[in-house]
């Protein structure tokens, strides 16, 4: 008899464990003020039309650890990049910037500015390093910043002090001549050129 007893209790509690995993406990409802956008994951798959109800697999593909993100996109509004903290959320509402001239230049300003300030503020930090003396680190940060931003001109006169600090004049000659086609107003560049120049 209690063999019997056991045996239900473990059948009903497998399958209540399999129908918890069948049946997905979370939803999540995203709507926009605008009909039919699409929302995108950070992968660039796209998930459905709005208004979309997901269930918990929907959810699994927009998911990154503790955050759900993704990308609303319709044509003649500006596209908009969504992260939610993924715990309790089962409704969220988006709403669409429309394409206009003003709002186009913020929005570019705005995406420009950021990556301006990052090469700004990473080019101060190697500035630094050749400040203080630490050439072969700054070396090495300047070539990792060059495969990011392979057109910023004062990389490659950074670069060029560094090798004239190494004797290698002629390498620090071409990448002064690299600086100065990406902008011809490299006061720094040319000054560097000349005097390479005369040493040589």
């Amino acid at each position: 008899m209690k063999l019997l007893v056991i045996s239900i209790i473990f059948i009903l509690v497998s399958a209540c464990s399999t129908i918890k995993q069948v049946i997905p406990e979370d939803k999540l409802n995203i709507t926009c003020d605008v009909k039919n956008c699409l929302v995108v994951s950070s992968k660039s798959i796209i998930i459905g039309p709005t208004p979309l109800l997901l269930n918990a697999q929907k959810i699994k593909q927009i998911t990154n650890g503790k955050f759900i993100n993704f990308k609303i996109i319709k044509k003649g509004f500006l596209p908009k990049e969504v992260s939610l903290f993924s715990r309790n959320i089962k409704k969220v509402k988006i709403k669409m910037t429309p394409v206009d001239d003003k709002n186009f230049e913020e929005w570019v300003l705005g995406r420009f500015l950021k990556k301006t300030n990052n090469m700004s503020r990473k080019l101060l930090e190697i500035q630094a390093l050749l400040i203080s003396g630490r050439f072969k680190i700054a070396k090495k940060q300047l070539e990792l910043f060059q495969e990011k931003y392979p057109n910023v001109s004062s990389s490659y006169t950074m670069m060029a002090n560094i090798l004239i600090n190494e004797k290698n004049i002629n390498l620090a000659e071409s990448f002064l001549l690299r600086a100065i086609e990406l902008d011809k107003k490299d006061s720094t560049a040319r000054r560097l050129l000349k005097n390479i120049k005369d040493i040589l």
